[in-house]
């Protein structure tokens, strides 16, 4: 990554605020980029062929074998590779099917902490496989007072959609829970899932302090 030493150097003679506004960019460009999730994109699979079921194109986990993850109790969440089933990108997704487990589908959840009056935003990215019945519902809920601060509920598309959605922090414990709702109950291969990302947004009165810091410094540097 360039310094702002580097930058300075080379915009010798440039207008100051272009200047300022690249320091910005990389002064922030970190933050932006934080995920309060854990795995939020199923990289992380140490425990893949540990399943209750599973071939080498998929496994169905449960309880806490993906990382950062809980999956509801009696219920599995499946997980495709790239060796035989659709994924959506990087080596591993999530089939919300199930494989239904139990007589169920998946059912999985996060949670995070949220500062009060932070603004949050919520992206994942999803895309159906098999046209049937159940529903993928995503929502976010504040854990002590039940409030759903960001939901959807999808039926069935093949089209790849990426989502997102803006919720405000309350201070408290939320939950990222992803379902299908309502279910079908059996292997449906309706939906895979993945990409899940929770970041902070930056207020606009941060960015503005960052960039003329930006500017100062390249005052004093002339």
């Amino acid at each position: 990554m360039l310094s702002q030493s580097h930058i300075i150097n080379t915009m010798k003679g440039k207008n100051l605020l272009q200047a300022s506004c690249v320091i910005l960019g990389l002064s922030v460009a970190p933050f932006a980029r934080a995920n309060l999730l854990t795995n939020g994109n199923f990289e992380s699979m140490p425990n893949f062929g540990s399943g209750v079921s599973g071939d080498s194109g998929y496994s169905a986990l449960t309880g806490s074998q993906i990382p950062g993850w809980t999956i509801a109790s009696g219920r599995a969440a499946t997980v495709h590779n790239t060796v035989l089933y659709p994924t959506i990108s990087g080596a591993y997704s999530i089939n919300m099917d199930g494989e239904g487990f139990g007589g169920n589908n998946a059912d999985l959840s996060q949670s995070f902490t949220s500062i009060l009056g932070t603004a949050y935003t919520l992206e994942f990215d999803w895309q159906g496989w098999v046209n049937n019945t159940p529903f993928l519902d995503v929502s976010v809920m504040d854990s002590v007072s039940a409030t759903t601060l960001a939901h959807g509920n999808y039926g069935f598309s093949a089209t790849l959609h990426h989502e997102s959605f803006t919720f405000i922090g309350t201070g408290n414990a939320l939950e990222l829970r992803v379902k299908e709702s309502p279910q079908s109950g059996f292997n449906d291969n309706t939906f895979i899932v993945d990409n899940f990302s929770v970041q902070a947004v930056p207020e606009p009165s941060s960015l503005l302090l960052l960039g003329l810091g930006g500017v100062a410094l390249l005052r004093r540097r002339r």
